[in-house]
């Protein structure tokens, strides 16, 4: 089985599809189940408004940008491999219901115009916030993709 072709316009949506996901159950195709994505997803949402404490060298930020970030705009598959920094990296024993409705926290948060973004992102440096928004969109996807529903 592969993964799904998904893109999302919100994190509402990627939400609506997480608990389609809980629902109506998935076949899982990638190393981590829906509780797992879910929990780093959550994970990653507090560095849009608060400054990463981990990143890759600056200098390597624009390049990475320029390299993948019109691909995100698009929904398009990257093809890099990149394992999440241990902050990020989901807990063992993770409640699903609890982690939904903190995504749902995040998604009205992030998606609320009145937020305030920090600039600087800790792979692509320099973002302004729709950029963050299509890259929180398409990070959700990206990992959601590894779930097909049953």
């Amino acid at each position: 089985m592969q993964r799904r072709k998904v893109k999302f316009n919100s994190l509402f949506e990627a939400l609506e599809d997480a608990r389609h996901l809980q629902s109506a159950g998935y076949e899982q195709v990638g190393n981590w189940n829906l509780e797992q994505i879910v929990d780093h997803l959550v994970k990653t949402f507090p560095i849009t408004v608060k400054q990463a404490n981990f990143g890759i060298p600056r200098f390597v930020r624009p390049v990475l940008k320029w390299l993948f970030f019109g691909k995100m705009r698009r929904g398009e598959w990257l093809s890099m491999k990149a394992t999440a920094p241990p902050q990020l990296v989901p807990d063992d024993n993770i409640e699903l219901e609890e982690k939904l409705k903190e995504f749902e926290h995040w998604a009205k948060l992030l998606e609320s115009d009145e937020t305030e973004f920090v600039p600087l992102h800790p792979v692509f440096g320099k973002i302004n916030r729709e950029e963050w928004l299509i890259m929180q969109r398409w990070h959700a996807a990206h990992h959601l993709s590894f779930l097909v529903p049953k």
